[in-house]
């Protein structure tokens, strides 16, 4: 029986220097917010879409549904780092058959949070299917060859490596500086969880392909103001 596999956005995380906000409460004297280009890769408006094609020919539009960004003020930050902005979007499937709507199995997650006082930005994709639980996890601004051990289960070791940069050719429209990334589990009967992730910036996720030779492709989308 053919295995099914699952799309997972997008998206990104990063290395960068910080942008301050403005803006102060009574709590923060200074409110560090996540550089523009870094959300640009993934934290789109809620009723963006994204169509996507795969190797047999099925489709499935993929939605942005909620988008969050908040903060922790020093007295509720139970150990995270206060006073700086962490990022969320959800995303839904319409295709049921590759993403049954059961619960939150046909919904993923894209989660953009900051370490080291700010100063490294890193986000997560994740999907509440537990074999793809975590999805993907890169580093911003994209350097060639990095190599991200980001996850840990027993004796298995998740890991990303930014390959370089593509085109792709998305409505007649060429669309340059395409980000690749290589995302596998470490052990090499682990193939199936071996796949490439090409991220464009103002558009997310434009292709996954996994080793096995299935894929999603784009097709169309719209980046809701």
């Amino acid at each position: 029986m053919k295995k099914i596999r699952y799309l997972i956005f997008l998206p990104i995380a990063s290395l960068m220097f910080l942008n301050m906000d403005c803006n102060k409460n009574d709590e923060c004297e200074v409110i560090t917010q996540a550089p523009q280009e870094f959300l640009d890769y993934w934290f789109f408006p809620v009723g963006s879409w994204w169509v996507y094609k795969n190797q047999d020919g099925e489709f499935d539009t993929v939605t942005c549904t909620i988008r969050e960004s908040n903060f922790y003020t020093p007295d509720d930050a139970n150990g995270l780092i206060p006073c700086l902005y962490y990022y969320i979007c959800y995303y839904k499937h319409s295709n049921k058959h590759y993403f049954p709507d059961t619960g939150m199995y046909n919904t993923h997650k894209i989660q953009g949070v900051s370490s080291n006082n700010g100063i490294y930005w890193n986000l997560l994709a994740s999907n509440s299917n537990n074999y793809y639980y975590f999805e993907y996890f890169f580093k911003y601004p994209f350097n060639i060859r990095d190599t991200i051990d980001y996850l840990k289960i027993g004796s298995d070791k998740y890991l990303s490596i930014i390959e370089g940069n593509d085109s792709f050719t998305i409505n007649n429209n060429k669309i340059y500086d395409v980000v690749r990334i290589f995302h596998f589990n470490d052990k090499l009967e682990a193939k199936d969880y071996r796949k490439y992730i090409w991220i464009g910036i103002n558009i997310g996720i434009i292709k996954v392909q996994y080793s096995f030779g299935d894929f999603w492709e784009l097709l169309d989308y719209k980046i809701n103001k």
